[in-house]
């Protein structure tokens, strides 16, 4: 999970994990520093903002080796 803050063009300006997902962490926060997010507004106009975000990274497949020299 990133606590994000968005400026008010939408752009990233710091992202910081607030759960960790081990090995993940690094990729999350390269991905988010890519996104542009939709600013929120307050009067009609963009305001920078903090919004939280869930990455969810699936375990590998991993195929034992007995298995790959069989075939």
């Amino acid at each position: 999970m990133l606590e994000v803050q968005v400026r008010p063009e939408g752009s990233v300006s710091k992202a910081a994990v607030i759960r960790s997902g081990p090995g993940f962490d690094s990729a999350a926060i390269d991905a988010i520093r890519q996104w542009t997010f939709r600013p929120a507004r307050l009067g009609g106009s963009p305001v920078s903002s903090a919004a939280y975000v869930v990455f969810g990274f699936s375990q590998p497949s991993i195929v034992p080796s007995q298995e790959i020299q069989s075939h």
